[in-house]
């Protein structure tokens, strides 16, 4: 059966990228996830399960390289994943039967991918500030690499009321197959700037971001 990719992109920070052709039953005859690991009853559509088995598959498979412990996999109040009774981090994105997963064990992580698609033009003012806007000037791709940036960002953040046209900001980036930007969390109680990584590949754009 076919798995993703995994590789290191920093001391102790692994990503893996799996592109799904399998379904639900062969992806559960596959591995022998943990006992709490099953497909919650508000996910019924096929291409949906597909996407948070092999999330979780690949989750714990790039564990492996760090523990053979199976550490309980849970989400906290805003969704975020993370491994009970361990200090790893962890963060995972899936969207038309792409999944990415981010974890390193001795750094906060953010994920995300998203394909590339017109609606995304339509809210981006619920995400970009005036100068983000105006430096992005509506190209369709950029856009989308913002939008998955500030995804990413707040995944790693963790934590709710973050505003993304407020709390959350870009600098300008060129437009390329990859590349990063500087980005920043901003909020009364915390300041910190982040490098957001971002990969374009046919109508996919796949960003992260390490903590410190």
């Amino acid at each position: 059966m076919p798995i993703a990719q995994i590789k290191e992109i920093a001391p102790g920070t692994l990503i893996g990228r799996w592109t799904l052709t399998e379904t639900v039953a062969q992806l559960k005859a596959y591995l022998n996830l943990p006992a709490e690991l099953q497909i919650p009853e508000f996910i019924t559509h096929d291409k949906r399960q597909t996407e948070w088995l092999a999330s979780r598959i690949l989750a714990y498979q790039m564990l492996q390289y760090f523990t053979s412990v199976p550490y309980p996999l849970h989400n906290n109040e805003i969704g975020k994943p993370y491994f009970a009774e361990s200090s790893y981090h962890i963060s995972i994105s899936h969207t038309q039967q792409q999944v990415a997963v981010l974890l390193s064990n001795n750094v906060p992580v953010g994920i995300d991918i998203e394909r590339v698609q017109s609606k995304v033009s339509r809210v981006q003012n619920k995400f970009l500030n005036a100068e983000e806007k105006l430096a992005i000037n509506n190209d369709l791709v950029k856009l989308t690499i913002a939008w998955s940036a500030k995804e990413s960002l707040y995944k790693l953040y963790g934590k709710k009321n973050l505003i993304f046209n407020q709390n959350l900001l870009l600098s300008p980036f060129p437009i390329s197959l990859t590349g990063n930007m500087e980005a920043f969390i901003r909020t009364p109680e915390f300041q910190k700037k982040y490098i957001v990584y971002f990969e374009v590949e046919k109508d996919t754009v796949l960003t992260y971001c390490l903590g410190s």
